[in-house]
């Protein structure tokens, strides 16, 4: 479902672009006239940005990353749903024949866990690997022998 919502969100991205002319001497006007040029567009602001060249895009505003807070510090309830996620990905990963892709299986499974509940993000892949020795050693352990990897935090960050 998320996906689905992610292509339409896209789509109508792309509809839109270039359907209605920017007024002269706004940010998109400028950063158009650029992309036509081949240059870069900079706002009048002071902040960099950069034209596309794509077609049917250019002079699109780039869409942002999420600003939720990450949190500095896991509560119980997170710690114990990243413990039975950890479990989960046990079973999961060993399904799969290669290492490399056991590797993406829960790469990717940790993205749409994470995405599922923003709750789930960390500070970094270092917390969830020291938050999974404390709490579930053993799931972490089974994890990295199935994916052949030291640390979560290397599994995630290479």
């Amino acid at each position: 479902m998320k996906r689905f919502a992610v292509i339409v969100m896209l789509l109508g991205l792309c509809a839109c672009s270039g359907s209605t002319p920017a007024p002269a001497g706004s940010t998109i006007a400028t950063a158009s006239a650029a992309a036509s040029a081949g240059g870069v567009a900079t706002p009048s602001g002071g902040g960099a940005a950069t034209a596309s060249s794509s077609p049917g895009v250019s002079g699109s505003p780039t869409p942002q990353a999420s600003t939720a807070p990450v949190p500095t510090t896991v509560t119980p309830v997170v710690a114990k749903e990243a413990c039975a996620f950890l479990s989960q990905q046990v079973s999961s990963v060993s399904a799969v024949k290669t290492t490399a892709k056991r590797r993406t299986r829960f790469k990717l499974a940790y993205s749409d866990w994470v995405g599922e509940d923003f709750s789930h993000q960390l500070s970094s892949s270092d917390q969830l690997d020291t938050l999974a020795r404390a709490k579930c050693p053993k799931p972490r352990t089974k994890l990295l022998a199935e994916l052949h990897g030291h640390s979560l935090a290397a599994l995630l960050k290479g």
